[in-house]
C-alpha cells in the first residue's frame, strides 16, 4: 500500500506566504531604452483637440507595455474599445479603435511630433471605409 502526504492548511498558507513575500521584494528589472520609451510617451498624458473639428481626445495613465487609458468625445463620449502606444524609429505611435454606434472599428494611427507637441496621423473611418488625414493640438491644462 503506498502512503501519500497530504499538506495541512497552515503548512499550505505558510509556503504561500513564503512566495508572495519573494514576488513583492523581487525587483523586477526595467532596461534604459524601457525607461526611455516611457518616458516618451508619458508626453501623451492631457487633453487634445482636433483641429479640424470640436473632437475631443483625453489621454491619461500611461504605462509601461504600452498601455495607456483613453477617452473620446464628439461632442458626446465615443466607447474607445482599444488603445495603447509603442515607440518606433524614435518617434511615439498611438492606436486607438472605437467599439460604439456608427463608429464599430473605426481608428486612430497617431504619432507624436514633439516640436509641434502635436497628435498627426490618420483617422479610418470603418462604416465610410474612408481614412482622412487629422492632427490634434494639445488643449491648455485648466
Amino acid at each position: 500500500m503506498k502512503r501519500t502526504k497530504t499538506v495541512s492548511p497552515i503548512g499550505l498558507m505558510a509556503l504561500l506566504s513564503v512566495l508572495a513575500l519573494f514576488l513583492v521584494h523581487t525587483p523586477v528589472k526595467v532596461s534604459s531604452a524601457e525607461t526611455r520609451e516611457l518616458s516618451m510617451a508619458q508626453r501623451l498624458n492631457g487633453q487634445w483637440v482636433r483641429q479640424d473639428a470640436p473632437y475631443r481626445l483625453s489621454i491619461t495613465d500611461i504605462g509601461p507595455d504600452g498601455a495607456m487609458h483613453s477617452s473620446y468625445f464628439n461632442p458626446r463620449s465615443i466607447h474607445v474599445h482599444k488603445a495603447n502606444w509603442t515607440v518606433r524609429q524614435n518617434r511615439v505611435h498611438l492606436f486607438i479603435e472605437f467599439q460604439d454606434r456608427h463608429y464599430p472599428g473605426s481608428r486612430y494611427f497617431l504619432k507624436y511630433n514633439k516640436e509641434k507637441d502635436a497628435l498627426e496621423g490618420e483617422y479610418y473611418h470603418a462604416i465610410q471605409n474612408a481614412t482622412y488625414d487629422v492632427a490634434f493640438v494639445r488643449l491648455p491644462a485648466q
